[in-house]
């Protein structure tokens, strides 16, 4: 028995520095998941799903959050089985990202159509067209 506690206090001893190292670092970097498009501006549009919602996020060029210049949208998805939906997306939270109102079931094999709007009416509304598949999304590492 105390061979046993020596063993365990002699690998906690090893471990517990690493254990602190890793927490550290792991709020540093942080994965975003999901489809991103280049805007002109050298932002990125972000979409993707959290839970059963559509979420899209502007980020600057680092790929942090940004103001979003969008106010509202249009959303038509097309599941792989089943019909096609028109839908809105309007802001949510703080207003730095836009979600759709009603919810995507899940298998998200989606065909989407979107068009954002923003507040100005002299500037014209952004237009994207895209397939969302769970299975295949790119990934983005983002550091502080």
């Amino acid at each position: 028995m105390g061979n046993r506690l020596i063993v365990i206090l002699v690998l906690c001893g090893f471990l517990a520095p690493a254990l602190f190292v890793s927490a550290e670092h792991h709020d540093e970097i942080q994965i975003l998941n999901g489809k991103f498009f280049e805007q002109a501006d050298d932002s990125i549009l972000h979409v993707e799903m959290v839970g059963v919602h559509m979420i899209i996020k502007l980020l600057d060029e680092d790929s942090h959050p940004a103001e979003n210049a969008f106010v509202r949208g249009i959303m038509t998805v097309k599941p792989k089985s089943g019909n096609k939906e028109r839908i809105a997306i309007q802001p949510i939270g703080d207003g730095m990202a836009l979600q759709r109102v009603k919810t995507i079931r899940k298998r998200h094999l989606l065909k989407m159509g979107t068009r954002l709007f923003t507040d100005d009416p002299e500037v014209e509304s952004e237009v994207f067209n895209f397939f969302y598949n769970q299975h295949r999304l790119e990934a983005v590492t983002v550091k502080p």
